[in-house]
């Protein structure tokens, strides 16, 4: 069984990146988790490569399906349906901070907080938690950080 680490780091996205996040995270939930067709979710994650890394720690989308495959063979059963609940909850959360970065155009970079559930033998982490309580900075579009008031 891998070893499963959690915790907070905050990264800097624009609302693209936001969504990026987002969908890849979905892929991961539809093809990888729920389907289990990694060539579908390697397919999946060609539109998102540029999140990869950053948000999920594997760099490409091949790394990304290699991951997740050696993932579902260590799970035990009551671990996958745990992992997917999480997964959805993370997708869910990142939704929220996309309308939030939609409804507030005049910021176009946010600071925000991320729980991460860390995978680190099978080199993959998931989007745990977020939400638009965890953003701690914002710049606009006019220039300059100010500090979020959620």
């Amino acid at each position: 069984m891998s070893k499963v680490t959690e915790y907070i780091l905050t990264e800097t996205f624009s609302l693209q990146q936001i969504k990026d996040t987002m969908y890849a995270q979905q892929a991961m939930y539809n093809e990888g988790l729920q389907n289990k067709d990694i060539d579908g979710l390697i397919s999946a994650l060609g539109s998102f490569s540029t999140v990869l890394g950053l948000v999920f720690t594997a760099p490409t989308p091949a790394a990304v399906g290699g991951a997740i495959a050696a993932l579902i063979s260590t799970l035990g059963s009551n671990d996958l349906p745990n992992l997917k609940d999480i997964v959805e909850d993370g997708y869910w959360d990142l939704g929220s901070v996309e309308h939030w970065m939609e409804q507030n155009e005049q910021y176009d970079i946010i600071k925000l907080r991320i729980g991460f559930l860390d995978y680190k033998d099978e080199g993959i982490r998931f989007v745990q938690h977020t939400g638009t309580q965890y953003i701690d900075e914002v710049h606009s579009i006019d220039g300059g950080w100010h500090t979020s008031n959620r």
